[in-house]
């Protein structure tokens, strides 16, 4: 004799999900197996089932490549950059100008109906609806009092009546969803253009930033080798060491004294010079991260505000 299937309850206790493994199958041919099988093949998250899985944006303020602890940074030069940081006149600090009044026009343009006309009305209130509640009740009214009241002779009269009066009734609501739909597709065009506007002040405004950087960029790199160039020449001349004991350049007069006298020679002098390079870009990647950081407390902070 066959056991009675289990209930509905157990059988869902059992249905595997996104936290589970898998149940273990049941026997072939049972109850349990074909609502097993119906459950298994029909039990699937809604959001995976029609949407692509939420993949989260790369952080903000990240630079290319993270800073290398390996590098030794001197203090001297750890003082130059801290003082640089905080520089309000660098040109890599100047941001970009903000998309002004977007999100008042969108807000605008989102309450006010075609064109700019009268305020947007919610779906509840737009043309159309009230009359297919009315409708509704009132198919629902005439059908009842047609089984009660009315005559057979009268129901063709009142059927014909009644379908001219439905296809005036189904041409006005389709002329009120092309409208609805001309005036929906007249305001995205209209946001279309504004953020296509605001967008393309700021791509001018950072193809200006961007060329002023890289003529600032050149003009440091040919200036470094100048530097570099001039203190070889001044090192081999007066045959005086500027390299501390651990390969890093001299910074200040107070490292002068513990320089390394041995250390005179250009490729001593070329290993500095590198290594100082390395330094600055590590301090370059630290400023970058804290000007991102303020930049987005103060973003935050002022979301909070609003």
């Amino acid at each position: 004799m066959n056991s009675p299937p289990s209930s509905l309850a157990s059988l869902l206790s059992s249905v595997p999900n996104a936290y589970q493994g898998a149940a273990p199958p049941a026997e072939e041919g049972s109850h349990d197996a074909i609502i097993m099988t119906y459950l298994r093949d029909a039990y699937e998250p809604v959001e995976d089932r029609y949407y692509p899985p939420y993949r989260p944006p790369a952080p903000r303020g990240v630079p290319p490549s993270p800073p290398d602890p390996v590098v030794p940074i001197p203090a001297t030069l750890a003082n130059i950059g801290a003082a640089l940081a905080n520089a309000t006149e660098t040109p890599f600090s100047v941001t970009l100008p903000p998309a002004v009044g977007m999100d008042e026009a969108f807000t605008d343009t989102l309450d006010r109906g075609e064109m700019g006309g009268k305020r947007r009305k919610a779906p509840h209130e737009r043309a159309g609806w009230k009359e297919m509640d009315d409708e509704k009740h009132r198919d629902a009214a005439e059908a009842a009092a047609t089984l009660i009241a009315f005559e057979e002779e009268e129901r063709p009269a009142k059927r014909q009546a009644k379908s001219k009066e439905a296809r005036a009734e189904q041409n006005r609501k389709a002329q009120q969803l092309f409208r609805r739909k001309r005036e929906e597709k007249i305001k995205q065009l209209e946001l279309d253009a504004m953020a296509l506007t605001s967008t393309r002040v700021r791509l001018a405004a950072a193809e200006a930033r961007l060329s002023e950087l890289a003529l600032e960029l050149e003009a440091k790199m040919i200036e470094t080798q100048g530097l570099r160039r001039a203190l070889a020449t001044a090192t081999s001349i007066a045959g005086l060491s500027v390299v501390k004991p651990d390969g890093a350049l001299v910074l200040s007069p107070e490292e002068y004294e513990g320089r390394d006298r041995a250390r005179a020679t250009p490729a001593h002098l070329e290993a500095g010079c590198d290594g100082l390079a390395r330094a600055a870009r590590q301090l370059a990647k630290a400023n970058r991260r804290q000007r991102e950081d303020v930049r987005a407390a103060h973003e935050a902070s002022q979301h909070a505000q609003a």
